[in-house]
């Protein structure tokens, strides 16, 4: 397949790896949703078109989301957490720095279990 774009290409990788991890989330693109109007604003109509109750966040954003915009139609925040439990890697010692790749390519086929186990 012939992406034209980063974002086709990140669409596709994404996908793969939900495949691949046995994860079955529905994706959807934002685009698809037609939203309109300032960030904070763009997210609300996003978060209330697929009904959303829970937003999960990078920590970042901390610094300029608007929580009680979203917990005035029913969304409460969650921001992640980067600290993962240590896995075996191919260099010695533990980077967890990484992207899901590093992850998938030192533990193979024992990737969906850890998060089958996990109950993520």
């Amino acid at each position: 397949q012939h992406d034209v774009t980063i974002s086709e290409l990140n669409v596709r990788l994404i996908r793969a790896f939900c495949d691949e991890l046995g994860i079955d989330t529905t994706l959807r693109h934002a685009s698809e949703l037609s939203c309109t109007g300032s960030k904070t604003e763009k997210l609300v109509q996003l978060l209330t078109a697929v009904g959303a109750t829970r937003y999960l966040s990078g920590p970042a954003a901390k610094a300029y989301l608007d929580e009680r915009r979203l917990a005035e139609i029913g969304v409460s925040v969650d921001y992640m957490d980067y600290r993962y439990d240590p896995y075996p890697q191919a260099i010695p010692g533990f980077e967890g720095q990484v992207s899901i790749v590093d992850f998938v390519a030192n533990r193979g086929d024992e990737a969906r279990g850890f998060f089958e186990r996990r109950g993520s």
